[in-house]
This record gives structure tokens, sequence and C-alpha cells, in this order.
């Protein structure tokens, strides 16, 4: 069986790296989007959209939660723009509206991948499963053979010596040995 240890020790590794590199864009980002609020919209637009970079990462990477802490933080961030600059009082409306997709950017994607993840872990206990089932089947079969063959022991005995007793006990055994090995090395 596959273990899952290192992944998830390599995942763990990583967890601070990505999570600078959120914060990093997010920064970066937001230079270039403030940076560009008087007479540069053609660049103000394209820096706004920026934004979906670190809140569709930190969802996909992180699920759900971490996904709508970053799109609340990028809200935030994005939000004051509109009250610190007077020409851009009108404007309340269609950044609202960005700050709802954000978040809902976040939430929707952050669902999408927390419903995987409880699919995969779905998945790996039912190979585990059938995989202890076919385990016990195997001892089963394993058993009934093994009673199977006291069972003929047993009825042959009533009428026999201890001699030929010994010899067919023998016999069985061997026989069972056999069946034991070619079992083994056919099954899985």
């Amino acid at each position: 069986m596959v273990s899952l240890e290192k992944p998830l020790k390599i995942d763990s590794m990583l967890k601070p790296a990505k999570i600078g590199l959120i914060v990093f864009l997010i920064a970066v980002v937001t230079i270039l989007h403030y940076s560009t609020i008087h007479g540069k919209l053609g660049l103000h637009i394209p820096h706004r959209e920026l934004y979906f970079i670190p809140i569709l990462l930190a969802s996909y990477w992180f699920g759900l939660s971490f996904g709508l802490v970053t799109s609340l933080t990028v809200s935030l961030i994005y939000a004051p723009h509109v009250f610190i600059h007077d020409s851009l009082k009108n404007n309340i409306l269609p950044v609202s509206f960005q700050i709802v997709v954000f978040n809902m950017v976040a939430i929707m994607l952050g669902l999408m991948v927390e419903r995987e993840k409880r699919r995969q872990e779905e998945v790996l206990i039912i190979e585990k499963l059938a995989v202890l089932g076919r385990a016990a089947l195997a001892v089963g079969h394993e058993m009934k053979d093994l009673l199977g063959a006291l069972k003929r022991i047993a009825g042959q005995v009533k009428g026999m010596n201890s001699a030929e007793v010994d010899r067919d006990f023998k016999w069985e055994v061997k026989l069972w040995l056999k069946v034991s090995k070619v079992r083994a090395q056919t099954s899985f």
C-alpha cells in the first residue's frame, strides 16, 4: 500500500512558502493598483484584476477558510481607495461589486477544493477496506481448507488403526501445504 506520509510532509514544508507567496502577491498587486489610481485607468483595471491570483491560489492550496480570509483581506485593502480620493467616490457600486466577486470566487473555489479533498479521503478509505476484504477472504479460504482437511481426517480415523492415521495425516498435511503454496503464488 502506498504511504501518504511523505507527500503530506512535503506539503506541510511548502505551506509557509505558499503563504509567503500569497502575501507577496497581495503586496505587489496593491502597490501596482494604488500607483495607477490617478490618470492611468488603462492600467488600473488590469491591476485590480490581478487580485484574483492570490485569492485563487489561497483557495486552491488551502481550501475555503484560507481562501475566504485572503479574499476578505484583499477586499479590505482594495476598498479604501474609493473613500480616500474624492474623484472616485462615484465608483462605490463597481467597487462593491468587485468585492462581492472576490469573495464569491474564493467561496466557490474553496468549496470545490474541499469537496474534492473529501472525495479523495473517501476513495482512500474504500481502497483500504477493499484490501482488508481481500485479506479476510484469503484467510477464510485457508481456514476452510484446513477445517475440511481436519474433517476428512476425523472421518477416516474412525475405522483405522494408528499407523494408518499417521500416514493419512501426513498425506493431508502435505496436500494442504501444496494447495496453500499454489494459492499464495496466484493470489494478488
